[in-house]
């Protein structure tokens, strides 16, 4: 499955704030994790080398999930299927918080 880290900018997923995304876990495991919030993390490549701005995606998975780590394949009906690397954050009152960076620098 090709990951299109090429295409990726916050701007392509400011539409997408409150959506669902379904979250493979394994061959016969999926969730569903809401994205919540958007985070420029203040710094982009120089313009010769694309000057694309590095961010974060924020979501929100069910409590009690337990997700290690590591690299997942991400689906939303309008991006399609995609590989992020993903970072459990920990719980709080809206569920396990697990947070994709892209960074450019």
């Amino acid at each position: 499955m090709p990951n299109h880290l090429a295409l990726n900018s916050i701007d392509e997923f400011k539409p997408l704030l409150g959506e669902a995304f379904r979250v493979r876990v394994d061959e016969r495991t999926e969730l569903e994790a809401r994205l919540d919030e958007l985070r420029s993390l203040g710094f982009n490549t120089p313009v010769g080398r694309g000057g694309r701005e590095s961010f974060s995606l924020l979501f929100h998975a069910p409590a009690g999930v337990r997700l290690p780590q590591r690299i997942y394949t991400f689906t939303h009906p309008r991006l399609g299927a995609r590989d992020f690397f993903l970072v459990p954050l920990g719980p709080d009152s809206q569920g396990m918080r697990l947070e994709v960076i892209f960074n450019f620098a």
